[in-house]
């Protein structure tokens, strides 16, 4: 899965770029021939917009939120291994209670359901319209995961679930942004602050384990995370983009920072931080 900064979407129109003028990295332009815009709506966030594109890789989902990309995948790669890498740290045999926070292109929720030990998972999403694509148009991309049957979706801001829950999550895996330092909502800002990662430490039984996207290496974050749990874990992930339209691109954008996936566990643990690249 590829992320974008926080940049506008615009189109090209009469302006022609030189041949060696590189596009800026997430911005779009007119969408391509092999490019169909599936729906655009107007949400609680801003204009939403579900794009479906045809890559040498297979068939690629992105996603915009308030006139900004979000997410563009294929496999989701980074997107699952959020999920894998949050319940490999959790230690109960189960059976497993679980809050995905942002369903986005629903990857995150599809391989949390792939562990053995998960009994019910709670998906918190904001975006009515959301929902609704995971259902209808992205239903085989995500291998059909809010149809099973552990799934209940709260179409509402993740804290609400997480602060009226106390000891009742295994695992938090939190996907509503591009990381701390890029939101999609401003009002996200309050998951990332010592405030909300209490919330989510309560609403967590002893020994369960957040798990957070990062589009990169965040100091705030670690030194929040390594305050507030008893062990953390960073994964550094490198993008591989030699299937989308940034490998194509002659700047030096295109060196962008690794991906991190932060894992934190609430325990009784001797305090401990493991930094891993794969």
């Amino acid at each position: 899965m590829v992320r974008y900064p926080r940049v506008p979407l615009i189109h090209k129109l009469s302006r022609t770029r030189a041949p060696d003028e590189a596009a800026p990295v997430g911005i779009m332009e007119t969408p391509a021939k092999n490019t169909m815009v599936v729906e655009s709506i107007e949400g609680r966030s801003g204009t939403l917009m579900l794009q479906k594109k045809v890559t040498t890789a297979g068939e690629r989902f992105e996603l915009s939120v308030g006139g900004h990309y979000v997410m563009s995948a294929v496999d989701g790669r980074t997107e699952r291994m959020l999920a894998t890498r949050t319940l490999a740290d959790v230690d109960s045999p189960g059976p497993l209670t679980v809050c995905v926070g942002g369903l986005g292109l629903g990857l995150t929720l599809a391989q949390t359901l792939c562990d053995d030990r998960i009994n019910d998972v709670v998906v918190a999403e904001i975006e009515e319209a959301i929902v609704r694509w995971n259902r209808v148009y992205l239903a085989r991309f995500n291998d059909h995961a809010l149809f099973d049957r552990r799934v209940t979706v709260h179409t509402g801001d993740v804290m609400e679930v997480i602060r009226r829950n106390r000891r009742r999550f295994d695992a938090i895996v939190l996907d509503v942004d591009n990381g701390p330092s890029f939101l999609v909502r401003e009002e996200n800002d309050r998951l990332y602050g010592r405030s909300g990662l209490k919330s989510m430490r309560r609403a967590l039984k002893p020994g369960g384990v957040l798990g957070l996207w990062s589009h990169r290496p965040d100091r705030r974050i670690h030194r929040l995370l390594d305050d507030l749990f008893d062990s953390i874990r960073v994964t550094l992930i490198k993008e591989d983009l030699s299937d989308t339209d940034l490998s194509d691109r002659d700047s030096p954008d295109r060196d962008l920072p690794p991906t991190a996936i932060y894992t934190a566990k609430r325990s009784h643990r001797a305090r401990r931080t493991c930094i891993k690249k794969v």
